[in-house]
């Protein structure tokens, strides 16, 4: 069972966090990454197109949150229900589906500040 993320608290030059994502399948065709501590969603075709899109959105919301103040950007939490939702998934990936491809869960070391 994959360990849990470390909630981000404050964001500094040079400092490491973790980003919880998201990629799961809304419809056939259709994958919504998200980036649930910086409230960043984004859809692709397959796992790895949404997972490759939401990484270059995070890069280039930290590049630009980055040259300024980061007070209220990072983090930058998602709605409750998109919380529940990533909590949710993470139970039925680690208890009971364990081997779906459709559903992933991983984090996103980001280095761009």
């Amino acid at each position: 069972m994959p360990a849990l993320a470390e909630r981000p608290r404050s964001v500094s030059k040079g400092s490491a966090i973790k980003l919880r994502c998201i990629v799961y399948q809304q419809a056939p065709n259709c994958f919504v990454g998200e980036c649930i501590d910086l409230d960043i969603l984004v859809k692709g075709k397959t796992p790895e197109r949404a997972i490759e899109s939401l990484k270059d959105a995070v890069s280039g919301y930290l590049k630009v949150a980055c040259n300024g103040d980061t007070k209220g950007l990072v983090p930058r939490p998602s709605p409750l229900s998109h919380r529940v939702r990533y909590h949710w998934y993470r139970l039925l990936k680690s208890v009971l589906f364990p081997s779906r491809n459709n559903l992933r869960l991983f984090d996103c070391p980001p280095s761009y500040c």
